[in-house]
């Protein structure tokens, strides 16, 4: 299975490394140090925001969900009495009090229905909350792990961004979580590949080699055709805005994302 880093400490000392990477050469040290704690404590922050709002809402959730029980409880202990007061009604036929007791078992019942419908909806309104909060942490997650596998790649033009739409999803819904017996946690897909096994399974195949620059023949050492150059020049936006099929042959057909 991947490696994936299954605590805060891991992923940050992981993308404290992807930072100094980024380091131009001669820039003066402070000036990058100062940089650096900058984008590590906005990238703390929005990560503890995540955690901290999902924490929240799952707390929510489960008030609600106890008082949802409660009145669930209240209402079948109601029930109960009220058939007891039925069959005594019954029994007697007393017209002013049956009627009475209509009257306040269709109260009863009206106040119930209501309060059931209203926490059913704030329920699933927590439980939708939850679920973009956990996708977002996903996606990160995802994303993360697909550039580390992808990094020692040539890419084409688009390739990569291509490879990945195809691999992860557009938000990183192609891949879950796995508990591993150690109590570590990894992604896989749907076939139960982590991102590396993933990605080289699709480089494998006719589509994954023509979005590297090696799995083009011709045009020379780099392994680029006769097309490159030639083909159709997108924003980024325009590119994001297609779809994996037409983003695959925009990049086949040597298409450049400008």
């Amino acid at each position: 299975m991947g490696d994936t880093p299954n605590t805060d400490e891991q992923r940050l000392a992981e993308f404290s490394n992807k930072l100094d990477s980024f380091k131009p050469e001669g820039f003066d040290e402070e000036k990058f140090a100062a940089f650096k704690e900058a984008v590590i404590g906005f990238h703390n922050d929005e990560v503890k925001g995540l955690k901290i709002n999902t924490a929240k809402m799952k707390e929510e959730k489960d008030i609600l969900s106890n008082k949802l029980n409660t009145l669930q409880t209240t209402f079948t202990e109601n029930e109960s009495k009220m058939k007891t007061l039925e069959q005594q009604l019954a029994d007697n036929q007393p017209e002013e009090l049956k009627k009475a007791f209509e009257n306040s078992r269709k109260e009863i019942e009206e106040r119930y229905t209501k309060s059931l419908s209203e926490l059913n909806k704030q329920i699933s309104e927590k439980d939708e909350r939850i679920k973009v909060l956990e996708s977002g942490v996903l996606e990160r997650d995802v994303l993360a792990e697909f550039n580390k596998a992808a990094a020692d790649k040539q890419w084409l033009g688009g390739g990569r961004e291509m490879a990945q739409a195809f691999i992860t999803g557009k938000h990183g819904e192609n891949f879950r979580r796995l508990k591993m017996p150690d109590g570590s946690e990894t992604l896989v897909n749907n076939e139960s590949l982590d991102m590396r096994q993933a990605l080289n399974k699709f480089l494998d195949t006719e589509v994954g080699k023509n979005l590297l620059k090696s799995g083009l023949s011709g045009g020379g050492a780099d392994g680029s055709t006769s097309t490159s150059g030639t083909g159709k020049k997108l924003t980024r936006a325009e590119y994001d805005a297609l779809s994996p099929t037409e983003q695959m042959n925009f990049s086949i057909e040597g298409g450049e994302i400008i």
